[in-house]
């Protein structure tokens, strides 16, 4: 059982980092910003539908983690072997949040055939082959 809750928590700790991670990408696009105005100032349409798309994924993956990111796991201790039950009523309380997250799951992406016509145009504006 401690081998579940251990897993569980990686996977709640990886999904966080990835969030975070996003979060970096998203201030590198922002800082880029300036140098594309400056560089390449026809591709600012480009970036914007790029980051749009890539902003709507990243909020999708967020919604869709917070179901079960906010749950503080207890790895040792009395209350170690109530940890799976109390995850599991975690998530039947949370049962409908999944069922209207997945019931909306094409607004909750971007789309990986724009992200990549964005980043198609973006290459062509900075003078390189594809």
């Amino acid at each position: 059982m401690v081998t579940l809750v251990r897993e569980v928590a990686d996977t709640v700790d990886l999904v966080s980092r990835t969030i975070q991670n996003a979060r970096q990408i998203a201030a590198a696009f922002k800082d880029a910003r300036g140098y594309l105005t400056k560089r390449y100032p026809g591709a600012n349409a480009d970036l914007a539908g790029l980051l749009t798309e890539m902003r709507l994924t990243l909020v999708g993956l967020a919604k869709v983690s917070d179901v079960i990111t906010g749950f503080q796991f207890t790895v040792s201790g009395a209350g170690r072997d109530l940890e799976p039950a109390r995850f599991n009523n975690l998530v039947i309380e949370r049962k409908h949040l999944l069922s209207e997250l997945r019931n909306s799951i094409s607004s909750l992406k971007g789309s990986s055939g724009k992200m990549n016509d964005y980043a198609t145009a973006l290459t062509e504006h900075s003078g390189r082959p594809a």
